[in-house]
């Protein structure tokens, strides 16, 4: 049974999905560990140990937490090198770092590529392009859920501002400044 889960696991890309969801997630937690049987031949007790072990890795995954992952990963191609030489760090040491740890992650074999690199700068630049318009993250999303909700109301309203900010639970002044933050012009008449 637990080969099928596992092979169902893998069917479904449920470890990738789940580091992509917590990737930016600041609960970070870690186990470090080493070698089970470092000075003694293996014994029940050390499955025991990685059993559990695993599980709760896994558990705290499902959590939200940011883990890091024991991969072996031993070199970079040497194009790689020149690549994150070359490129422009614009978070710095923490850009660099979470990317080498995506790429630790996700690489298919032993050394990381400058084709992965690449790869994973453009995914994210794409990511970072498509935040820049504001409707496309949820903060923008959210903003124009509650501009559309106010203007709801102040129509309702006949644009009566106190009576508006009545039935949104809020009061006259925080209307007034929402409406600013939001650019809607309380002078003009609701049509």
């Amino acid at each position: 049974m637990e080969r099928e889960i596992l092979a169902w696991w893998q069917a479904q890309g449920i470890l990738t999905k789940y580091v992509r969801r917590n990737e930016r997630s600041a609960q970070r937690w870690s186990f470090l560990d080493g070698p089970i049987t470092a000075n003694n031949p293996m014994g029940v007790h050390h499955a025991w140990g990685r059993t559990y072990k695993d599980l709760f890795q896994r558990y705290r995954t499902m959590r939200g937490f940011r883990q890091r992952y024991q991969k072996n990963v031993k070199t970079l191609a040497p194009s790689v090198y020149h690549l994150l030489i070359r490129n422009r760090w614009a978070g710095n040491v923490r850009e660099l770092e979470n990317l080498i740890e995506r790429l630790a992650i996700f690489t298919a074999t032993g050394q990381i590529t400058a084709q992965e690199v690449e790869r994973e700068r453009t995914e994210r630049a794409g990511a970072a392009r498509g935040s820049e318009n504001p409707a496309s993250t949820l903060g923008g999303k959210l903003e124009e859920i509650e501009r559309q909700e106010i203007l709801r109301v102040l129509r309702e309203a006949k644009g009566n501002k106190s009576l508006a900010a009545r039935m949104l639970g809020i009061e006259r002044k925080t209307l007034y400044e929402k409406a600013r933050r939001l650019a809607i012009d309380l002078q003009s008449r609701p049509s």
